[in-house]
């Protein structure tokens, strides 16, 4: 299956679940929220059109943003690289 296909499958399949989705440098690059991490990695383990055998890299941006001086709110952003 070619990455194209494979991004349409995978936004057709999750659309409540992708944020946002890009091919760059031969790779298929996919935005999640953190609460649909776990429905995401199995769905491209489990479907048959797709069946990634093995996450190989997790990597992880931790931003801090400020709403009020006195009241800090985190957002994450991982990035998983899976096979």
């Amino acid at each position: 299956m070619s990455l194209t296909n494979l991004e349409k499958k995978i936004n057709s399949e999750l659309t409540t679940k992708i944020n946002s989705s890009r091919i760059s440098h031969d790779q298929l690059e996919i935005q999640i929220n953190r609460e649909s991490l776990l429905d995401v990695v199995i769905f491209l383990k489990k479907n048959d059109s797709t069946k990634f055998r093995q996450l190989i890299d997790i990597t992880a941006v931790d931003y801090l943003s400020l709403i009020h001086i006195s009241e800090p709110t985190r957002q994450a952003e991982i990035s998983y690289a899976v096979f």
